[in-house]
């Protein structure tokens, strides 16, 4: 079949002739129109550009704030305070240390306890010794000793109850085995009464260093009849009879 090249430019005519002549119902496009022709939304297969906050810079895109940041940004604005700083706490006094060691629940304020453990032989003595907390611990103990005796069943009526109190009492016997237990020697302060140019050796020297810790054992139960008084000077005067 030979086809005019003027009959060929009408591409309607041309589709007419090659289906038989029925067009009816088909719209017909030249190929330029076809390719005009903008494909609608639906009709593409390519996969739509997702927008990421890490995009939001590149675009015009406006991404609205969270309430984190939008906290961070009011932070920022405002001034900051400056921190306190906690003050030093100062070391504990260590007479106050070794006593509440060895009574737990009380608290020996710290001149009291430093005067409990300064004998009068020491030159810190002019600030206060325990030569008078001493007195009154000591009879504290006489008191409490003698109610003890007084209810004791093995108590005979021969028994002299002031030679018992003064054995048992003894400021030697206490500053050996209480003092010792208590460990006063290692914390109180005092001058052993030795010369200058010598030194003293053999029991004497012990006794000496007994005597003042008998004395500071009385001391101890002063204080604490002083600042404390009540039920817990019952349990340390019992405690040591």
């Amino acid at each position: 079949m030979s086809l005019c090249p003027r009959r060929c430019t009408n591409p309607s005519s041309f589709y007419a002739r090659q289906s038989g002549g029925n067009v009816s119902g088909r719209r017909l496009y030249s190929p330029a129109a076809a390719m005009l022709r903008k494909p609608t939304s639906h009709e593409t297969n390519a996969p739509r550009r997702e927008v990421y906050v890490d995009d939001a810079d590149e675009g015009d895109y406006s991404i609205p704030h969270t309430a984190s940041q939008q906290k961070l940004s009011t932070s920022q604005k405002q001034p900051q305070k400056p921190r306190r700083r906690p003050a030093p706490t100062s070391p504990k006094n260590p007479f106050s240390s070794h006593l509440d060691s060895l009574f737990p629940g009380l608290a020996f304020p710290p001149e009291l306890a430093q005067r409990i453990l300064t004998h009068s032989s020491h030159p810190a003595a002019a600030q206060g010794h325990n030569s008078g907390l001493s007195f009154i611990g000591r009879r504290t103990l006489e008191t409490y000793l003698l109610l003890l005796l007084s209810v004791s069943p093995e108590l005979q009526p021969s028994d002299d109850l002031e030679v018992i109190v003064a054995r048992t009492l003894n400021s030697y016997l206490l500053g050996e085995h209480v003092g010792r237990e208590w460990r006063v020697g290692s914390i109180m302060r005092w001058v052993p009464a030795v010369p200058k140019f010598g030194s003293v050796e053999g029991p004497s020297s012990s006794l000496g260093l007994w005597k003042v810790q008998g004395d500071t054992v009385s001391a101890v139960v002063g204080g604490v009849f002083r600042q404390f008084v009540r039920q817990t000077l019952v349990f340390i005067s019992y405690g040591l009879i």
